[in-house]
């Protein structure tokens, strides 16, 4: 500005012109001033995440493990059978005799999951006794045959096993694998042909007891517990809880109830009121604000949250397919994993064998991303499939069926009451139509948060509805009592006090023919048993004889006349115990007389 000012007193520039210099510099630098300022606005608002996300990352998971498992390191033989003989059958420990790398002791209840050997393989530790072997890609690029004899001196007939796929058997010696009949070699030419997916302790022990192994071999074992298997008796002890990003308002208040193991319990109540909730904290999402949830008398907090939730399934109103195949998504997260036949007798309790056998890849077609190339009823009955092979011990079905047509819920719903049965779970459902529910050992009502009533069926039917006073501009108050009732009414549809008078001036009108009806029947038997004792009192009369009945009797007990008795009459006809036609007089007293 002050050298423009000197140029415009020496004539050397127009005033004009140095204002407009002055207004383009004012212009370009300020609007660059003003858009460093607002970028330093907006990467303060982007610090401030980044912030919060580096003091997650510092922190130590409440749920998830920080640590990895205990991990024992067997450098010889008889390191190794220490160890093998301190857990059962299932891999779950059963005295502290072990210690990790770090000193720490190996907990009692805590599972072996893996054992890694030298050359890279791991094995998962299961309770079946035939191991899983998976067959290794040969060389030759030929499947590996199968031998009639366990020592392998003669191919078999039958044709031989892909690389890749995965086989069931028993370890019969160190050379063989007896598989449906059959044997595998576990080299072939020198090659290995066969690894060990999945065991046993007793079929590990087998495949390890070769004393020229290897070392050293790594064991896993949980911190924490993982029983082989839940009897799944669940308690939740005064829980409160709050989401972690809503924490003004509780989403579960003062909550406590119990689910007897092998049970079916339902979770009833309007959207909102915290039945989704439940199924997080049952599942280890979240962990409860305040109270306490247990699982077979033992704190959730105790057990191996990934042990916890492989014992649980979950059946929701949209389940997630991924983009392969049919068998990959019924067996994906399995561990040991199941086999084709497994997975087949899955697929048939589930209702899906027949239209996955329709598909020209039958159970490997591939079904596209979230399952497109599916309708909704077949993700249904696959998510089902998913669940059985499974074995859950802990089943949550979350508005499984209410997404579907009448004629697919039927077959889902089916399909649901058989997965129920067949595992013999603990079995938690989420409805909004209450009659899916009806047959349930135990329904929970919430309402805001809190469980406001529980029973069956009939005894929550029972409750009558009370409301409170409605206020303000309400026509109904708030329910005091009878959500449950008032639920049902209002799906099945509520009767109005006109339709219900009706009802009643009906049954009132049918009692009240019904008991003219009877009275009427009354009348005509006894008009019938005064005929009765007219026609016999007329024969005395006629054919009298010392054998014939009195009238007293005839009136007390009528006559019942023997078919036999009756051979030969031809003139006479009986319609329910009355003479219609009489008989011959001399025949009738001849008959009657020598009876």
């Amino acid at each position: 500005m002050i050298v423009g000012m000197r140029k415009v007193a020496n004539g050397e520039l127009k005033a004009g012109e140095l204002v407009l210099v002055v207004s383009m510099l004012g212009g370009m630098v300020g609007g660059k001033i003003r858009g460093m300022i607002d970028r330093l606005r907006e990467l303060t608002q982007a610090l401030e995440p980044a912030g919060r996300i580096s003091e997650l990352i510092m922190q130590e998971p409440l749920i998830e493990p920080m640590r990895a498992d205990h991990v024992v390191v067997a450098h010889d033989a008889s390191a190794k059978g220490q160890i093998l003989s301190a857990f059962s059958e299932a891999g779950q420990v059963e005295r502290s005799c072990i210690q990790d790398e770090e000193g720490r002791e190996v907990a009692v209840g805590a599972k072996l999951r893996v054992v890694g050997t030298c050359v890279g393989d791991m094995i998962a530790i299961g309770e079946e006794d035939e191991a899983v072997w998976e067959v290794a890609q040969l060389r030759s690029g030929r499947r590996l045959p199968y031998f009639t004899t366990a020592k392998l001196e003669e191919e078999s007939n039958r044709r031989g096993a892909k690389a890749g796929q995965r086989v069931r058997g028993k370890q019969v010696d160190g050379d063989s694998v007896h598989v449906d009949g059959e044997y595998l070699p576990l080299c072939l030419n020198g090659e290995r042909a066969l690894r060990l997916v999945a065991a046993s302790r007793r079929s590990l022990a087998h495949h390890l007891s070769d004393p020229s192994g290897k070392y050293p071999l790594k064991f896993f074992f949980t911190r924490k517990l993982a029983p082989s298997k839940f009897k799944g008796h669940i308690e939740f002890q005064n829980v409160e809880f709050r989401y972690p990003t809503e924490q003004r308002v509780p989403a579960l208040r003062d909550i406590s109830f119990t689910i007897e193991a092998g049970k079916m319990a339902a979770l009833v109540g309007h959207a909102g009121c915290g039945k989704s909730t439940i199924f997080k904290l049952i599942k280890r999402l979240y962990d409860p604000t305040a109270g306490n949830i247990l699982l077979d008398g033992q704190s959730l907090k105790h057990y191996d949250v990934h042990h916890l939730r492989r014992k649980i399934a979950v059946v929701a109103q949209e389940n997630i397919l991924f983009d392969t195949s049919l068998l990959q998504n019924v067996t994906y997260g399995v561990h040991p994993e199941p086999t084709e036949e497994e997975v087949r007798k899955a697929l048939q309790q589930a209702s899906a064998l027949e239209f996955v056998e329709a598909f020209p890849d039958n159970i490997h077609t591939c079904v596209g991303s979230r399952g497109l190339t599916l309708s909704g009823g077949q993700r249904q009955r696959i998510a089902i499939a998913r669940a059985m092979v499974r074995s859950p011990q802990i089943l949550i079905l979350d508005e499984a069926t209410s997404a579907l047509d009448p004629a697919n819920e039927k077959i889902v719903q089916a399909a649901l009451d058989a997965l129920v049965k067949n595992t013999g779970a603990t079995a938690l459902i989420i409805a909004h139509r209450l009659t899916t529910v009806k047959d349930c050992d135990n329904i929970l009502v919430f309402d805001e948060g809190r469980m406001v009533e529980s029973g069956t069926h009939e005894e929550l039917l029972k409750i009558p509805v009370e409301r409170h006073a409605p206020r303000g501009k309400q026509e109904k108050g708030a329910i005091k009592t009878g959500f449950f009732h008032s639920q049902w009414d209002h799906m099945i549809g509520e009767k109005s006090a006109q339709d219900d008078k009706i009802t009643h001036d009906a049954e009132q009108q049918l009692a009240s023919l019904r008991a003219q009806v009877q009275e009427l029947e009354q009348q005509v038997e006894r008009f019938q048993l005064a005929e009765r004792a007219r026609q016999f009192e007329s024969f005395a009369e006629k054919f009298g004889s010392p054998g014939m009945l009195s009238l007293s009797r005839a009136q007390s007990d009528p006559p019942h006349i023997e078919p036999e008795t009756c051979q030969g009459w031809s003139s006479l006809s009986l319609r329910k115990g009355v003479m219609d036609v009489p008989p011959s007089p001399l025949l009738l007293h001849e008959r009657m007389r020598t009876a």
